[in-house]
């Protein structure tokens, strides 16, 4: 997504990683107990082209979600946002005064004429085993996912990406304008992006935890500390210890 008027930096996030390394093939593990691969494969291209832009000034990395992030974005600070299907709800709820001054438009490609998409977020509906109407609370997370009302619902009134195909090929959801898209059919990129994700993809059986140490390995390479590519490795090295404290067979190679 981008705003309007001159240039300036773009905002990036842990997310915002993840969404760019899964074009390049940036596959980190099978999800399984057992062998699993924390070899972030793509990331040194992913590193050559962000450390220049983080060095350049182009790109600002900044904890996200927080008052002073959301003036940025309010204030035309930031050119880019690399965010999921999702973003516009967010925007529209929290920075209303924007509207009008956004656009939607695929992510960035690696080669020239490719059309590769990636997910970034999502949301699910769990019923725990505690539940004292197990099969009453499947049954409503079903039918909330997947009866046509109930899906429009989502889409409309809580901003969530469509759960079927038939409301993302549904014409009338499609040529939907944005209000704050400036009048722009934005489902429509919405929906191309979603078809054109790239498959093979498998995140970590223990990607919690991978995230949450994020911040100490590529976080001081994200604020000029060290390069990225070492920032890379070092969050490599430390998801294959603790794969392995916790029983898995680690592979990096």
């Amino acid at each position: 997504m981008a705003g309007s008027g001159a240039a300036r930096p773009a905002w990036a996030s842990r997310r915002t990683g993840w969404a760019r390394r899964w074009p390049a093939r940036a596959d980190p593990a099978a999800p399984r107990r057992g062998p699993a691969n924390p070899r972030l494969s793509g990331d040194q291209r992913f590193s050559d082209l962000w450390t220049p832009l983080l060095a350049d000034g182009l790109v600002h990395a900044e904890q996200g979600w927080t008052e002073e992030w959301w003036r940025g974005m309010s204030s035309g600070r930031y050119a880019m946002w690399i965010a999921g299907a999702w973003a516009p709800g967010s925007l529209s709820s929290t920075i209303p005064e924007t509207a009008g001054s956004w656009r939607v438009a695929p992510i960035p490609q690696w080669e020239d004429g490719a059309a590769t998409s990636a997910e970034n977020g999502g949301s699910s509906v769990a019923v725990l085993g505690q539940s004292e109407n197990t099969l009453a609370a499947i049954g409503f997370a079903q039918w909330l996912n997947s009866d046509p009302e109930a899906v429009r619902s989502l889409n409309r009134d809580a901003g969530l990406f469509p759960a079927t195909t038939e409301l993302l090929e549904d014409p009338e959801f499609l040529d939907e304008e944005s209000e704050l898209m400036g009048g722009q059919q934005a489902n429509r990129v919405f929906a191309e992006a979603s078809a054109a994700v790239a498959p093979g993809w498998q995140y970590l059986p223990i990607q919690v935890y991978a995230n949450s140490v994020f911040g100490d390995s590529v976080g001081p390479a994200l604020t000029g500390g060290i390069p990225i590519a070492d920032g890379l490795a070092a969050w490599q090295e430390e998801i294959a210890r603790y794969g392995e404290e916790q029983g898995f067979t680690v592979s990096t190679r």
